[in-house]
């Protein structure tokens, strides 16, 4: 498990090379440059944060579609391989995690 520094060390870069192509971006097109002020007064940081968000809401019906799809097969065997690594002991783990998974939480029991 990465730690939480080099988790934001990672978006410190994502944000740096998304910066980098949004000014290359600015700089290449003419009909562009026209934001420049617009920029000026926000600020590169909000603009980008726009940008993202923008992109977002395109790439994510494609990324949950995704997920929903490969998700759920790869939990599946995550869990067989858990059981495999249990040995013989893993019906017995299985029984004990549905069993777990399936009875109502400690508060609904009645005592």
């Amino acid at each position: 498990m990465r730690s939480g520094r080099s988790r934001r060390c990672t978006w410190q870069a994502v944000f740096a090379a998304a910066t980098v192509v949004t000014v290359v971006l600015l700089a290449s097109h003419p009909e562009l440059r026209l934001l420049v002020p617009l920029i000026e007064l926000m600020g590169i940081d909000v603009f980008v944060a726009v940008i993202g968000i923008q992109c977002w809401a395109v790439v994510e019906p494609y990324v949950s579609r995704m997920y929903r799809l490969a998700a759920p097969p790869l939990a599946a065997a995550a869990y067989r391989a858990l059981l495999f690594c249990f040995g013989y002991l893993g019906p017995w783990v299985d029984a004990r995690l549905t069993l777990r998974r399936m009875a109502p939480p400690m508060a609904a029991r009645p005592a």
